[in-house]
């Protein structure tokens, strides 16, 4: 058995295999006649589509009766929406901003025009539903127990839709219903002073 075969250092066989290499890209990206590199394939851009998100919310209230409404509410209004938009910031559930233009103001101090607070609301990427809200279309005229101040220094909807009514004629005569005191149609006198009436009882038990 003769000596054994020297091993090939690898610091001489590596620029070998660069060489090679290199020349085999120059091969695949040169023009035949030219010599000169082909041009590049158009990049294409990555278009992304971000991904619809909903989100659901149930909340409940125990019923209550009118002299609750009537005692808790900052004011009770009759007024139409003129605007709606939904407010959208990051990491914070969307909420819906209304903003009404009062008619009437039966109890309370509101501006003419006062803006109104919900959560819930959409966008084109996301929604939040929050069940038992009032879902408001720009015309609707209503009578609204109105709450506490919110972000903002809007108002809210005390009850959510419970404390939303309809207004509507009906044979020449005015009349609300829905919300949680008035599910048959009551005419709209008869409902303001019944709500008047139960302020005044509920106040009165406060002061006791």
């Amino acid at each position: 058995m003769g000596p054994p075969r020297p091993l090939m250092r690898l610091s001489i066989l590596f620029p070998t295999l660069v060489a090679a290499s290199a020349a085999v890209v120059l091969a695949a990206g040169s023009d035949s006649e030219g010599g000169t590199a082909a041009p590049a394939a158009p990049v294409r851009p990555v278009t992304t589509e971000q991904a619809f998100s909903e989100t659901r919310a149930y909340v409940t209230f125990p019923a209550r009766p009118l002299e609750s409404y009537a005692g808790l509410a900052e004011a009770l209004v009759q007024a139409d929406v003129v605007g709606i938009r939904t407010i959208d910031i990051v990491n914070q559930p969307l909420r819906t901003e209304y903003e009404l233009r009062v008619a009437d103001c039966y109890f309370g101090d509101v501006d003419s025009t006062v803006r109104v607070q919900v959560a819930g609301g959409r966008t084109d990427t996301r929604s939040f539903i929050v069940e038992g809200a009032p879902n408001l279309v720009l015309g609707a005229q209503g009578v609204f127990f109105l709450g506490g101040r919110t972000e903002g220094d809007a108002l809210s909807f005390l009850g959510l839709s419970r404390g939303c009514y309809a207004v509507h004629s009906h044979g020449g005569v005015v009349q609300v219903s829905g919300g949680e005191h008035a599910a048959a149609a009551t005419p709209l006198d008869q409902f303001v002073v019944s709500a008047i009436d139960a302020r005044e009882l509920f106040l009165s038990k406060e002061v006791r």
